[in-house]
This record gives structure tokens, C-alpha cells and sequence, in this order.
């Protein structure tokens, strides 16, 4: 049972003399590969004051053309604007007409609800007092009935065309 000797490190004689030469060859190699760098660039690599001149039109030249570029660009933002909220007012005001025949449209419904269901025609001719009576009721009762068509396909119209607004508009806003 060796578990309670001891632990004696091996080879410490020769890492201690491994330490100090790898030391050494690091130093060496990084003295013999390094370059000495100049203070001052070769008088060779000095620009004329022409290439000067030219690289610095032609830097103006690139500022000019970025410059534009980014007018254009906020000239169309700044249309693009316009138009999305003008297709926004459009929407919020056939949203609004939308609103109001599905009021009217409710109105003909409850008014429809509390009358219940009529009688057939001829059973109504037959029970009525008055012929005429009848008749006139049922002219008014076509009015209405043609009022109700109107305001419905009214209804439709609109709904289809505020959809489309909006379609419109929110492909305006992805581009």
C-alpha cells in the first residue's frame, strides 16, 4: 500500500534545466527575427503634391456623390410619408362611412327584428280592411326594402374599398 508514502516529483532536474533554455531560444529567435522599423518613411514613398491634389478630389467628388445620393433619398422618404398618410386619412375616413352604413344597416335589422316575420302576401290582401290600404303599404314596404339594398350594397362597396386602402397603404409602408 503505497497510498501513504510520500509523492516525490520525478524529472525535476531536468525541468529546472529545460526552464532556462527555452528562455533563451524564445530570446534569441525574437531578437534575430525581428526588423528595426524606420523613424522617418523613405523619401520614395512621399506623394506628389499632384497625387495629392487629385486624391483629394477625388474624395470630394465621393462626399459630393454620397451627399446626393442621401438628398434623394430623403426627398423620397419624405414623399413616401405624404403618401402613406394621405392612404391613412383615406382609410380612417372610409373606416369612418364603414362605421356608419353598418349603423344604419343594424338599425334595419333591429327595425326588421321587432316587426317579426309577415304574413304572406296574398293572406295579407285577403285579411286587410282596405285593398288600397294594402297597397300602399306595400309600395312603402318596396321603398324600404329598396333603401335597405341601397344602404347594403353601400356597405359592401365601401368595405371592399376600404380594404383595398389598406392594402394599399400597408404595401406603401413595407417599400
Amino acid at each position: 500500500m503505497a497510498s501513504h508514502r510520500k509523492w516525490s516529483p520525478t524529472g525535476t532536474r531536468i525541468a529546472g534545466i529545460r526552464t532556462p533554455a527555452l528562455a533563451t531560444a524564445a530570446l534569441t529567435s525574437v531578437a534575430l527575427l525581428s526588423q528595426t522599423a524606420n523613424a522617418a518613411p523613405s523619401a520614395d514613398s512621399k506623394p506628389s503634391i499632384e497625387e495629392v491634389e487629385k486624391k483629394v478630389d477625388d474624395l470630394y467628388h465621393q462626399a459630393e456623390a454620397a451627399t446626393e445620393k442621401y438628398n434623394a433619398t430623403r426627398e423620397k422618404t419624405a414623399q413616401q410619408r405624404k403618401r402613406v398618410d394621405s392612404l391613412l386619412d383615406d382609410v380612417a375616413q372610409r373606416t369612418e362611412k364603414l362605421n356608419t352604413a353598418r349603423d344604419e344597416l343594424g338599425s334595419f335589422a333591429a327595425a326588421q327584428y321587432r316587426t317579426g316575420a309577415s304574413a304572406p302576401d296574398t293572406a295579407t290582401l285577403l285579411l286587410a280592411d282596405n285593398p288600397q290600404d294594402y297597397f300602399d303599404q306595400t309600395q312603402l314596404m318596396s321603398r324600404l326594402t329598396s333603401r335597405q339594398k341601397v344602404a347594403v350594397d353601400d356597405y359592401i362597396t365601401e368595405q371592399a374599398a376600404t380594404t383595398k386602402k389598406r392594402a394599399e397603404a400597408s404595401q406603401s409602408l413595407q417599400t
